[in-house]
């Protein structure tokens, strides 16, 4: 093969690897909004294309660029879907070093992370799958230069060691024990972030989710 004038091997080899490192859906700049991302990449997510088509209601929240951010939700909105890929989004994209996802129990963190996570790596292999690494345990995973840690708000001793950036609360009423949010909340305090984000059905008046709600601008 002949090289044109003025290139060299190592800028041809240079270019080769940088064209295999721009997949699509990761050119490596920085998406304007996490809306953006979630429609461009593409996003596959249960055999379909990630759209806001007949979801309208969800573009507001993926664009908001609050960092204490409450859904006092109905059932089956995709809030839990928001909550996974602003998470993924901002460890990729945000610089942040840890995420802490939380569920009520460990029984669904092994749930979330057997069926949700893993689905989102088989099915986005070209995509995700390139910086969002599966592990043997089912509370950790790898997101490019950070962690997913996803954890039970029963467990104090799986809340203490983990450092965040952001904290998002899945399903917060559920949680027997309210007092681990502060725990929770704790572990951000050397971010330079320190977002928040909650999502969870109502179950009674000032409790979990209504309370954090009044404390919003709503």
């Amino acid at each position: 093969m002949r090289l044109s004038e003025g290139l060299t091997k190592e800028n041809l080899f240079a270019r080769l690897c940088d064209s295999l490192e721009r997949m699509p859906g990761d050119d490596g700049q920085k998406p304007a909004s996490l809306a953006e991302w979630a429609v461009k990449t593409p996003i596959v997510l249960d055999g379909r294309a990630f759209s806001f088509d007949r979801h309208e209601y969800l573009k507001g929240p993926y664009d908001n660029p609050a960092k204490f951010e409450v859904h006092l939700k109905a059932t089956q909105l995709g809030l839990t879907v928001l909550g996974m890929l602003r998470s993924i989004f901002s460890l990729r994209f945000l610089g942040f070093k840890g995420v802490l996802y939380l569920f009520p129990s460990r029984a669904d963190v092994a749930d979330f992370s057997r069926a949700r996570v893993r689905n989102l790596i088989g099915e986005n292999p070209d995509t995700l799958g390139r910086w969002l690494s599966d592990t043997d345990n089912i509370g950790l995973k790898k997101v490019y230069e950070g962690y997913l840690y996803l954890r039970g708000m029963v467990s104090r001793v799986g809340l203490k060691s983990v450092p965040a950036d952001l904290v998002v609360f899945d399903e917060l009423d559920e949680a027997r024990d309210q007092s681990a949010v502060d725990m929770a909340i704790e572990r951000m305090a050397h971010s330079e972030f320190k977002e928040v984000v909650m999502l969870s059905n109502p179950s009674l008046p000032d409790f979990g989710i209504d309370a954090a709600f009044q404390q919003t601008d709503q």
